[in-house]
């Protein structure tokens, strides 16, 4: 099997969260990342679009998965040409006001103006 970032996994990431399996997509993220094969734009907008709809997806009922999607999306920001988009942002500043954290929503909105 392919083991660079277009490897099948990245796809079949996308589609079990596209299917309301964010468990088990996140459970095959981290051990292609175990596996040394990184997640591409679409895998990590497919993750923290699932782990950030808290009130489509059971996923982030709490703060912990909140701060999973946090730790995605920093190691995305640290990954060579990977960058975020409007709807990475717009599901992480959804996820911290939903769960209160409006400074951090803030902090998160500066990043996202000055990233153009």
């Amino acid at each position: 099997m392919e083991k660079g970032p277009e490897s099948p996994d990245n796809t079949i990431i996308a589609a079990l969260c596209k299917d309301n399996r964010a468990t088990e997509a996140l459970k095959l993220s981290s051990e292609m990342r175990g596996q040394g094969i990184p997640p591409t734009v679409v895998t990590s907008n497919s993750l923290i679009h699932a782990m950030c709809n808290s009130c489509l997806w059971l996923f982030v009922k709490t703060i912990e998965r909140l701060s999973v999607a946090q730790e995605l999306f920093k190691e995305m920001m640290s990954t060579p040409g990977v960058v975020p988009n409007m709807i990475i942002y717009s599901a992480l500043l959804y996820g911290l006001c939903t769960h209160g954290r409006i400074y951090d929503a803030l902090g998160l909105f500066s990043v996202m103006r000055n990233n153009g």
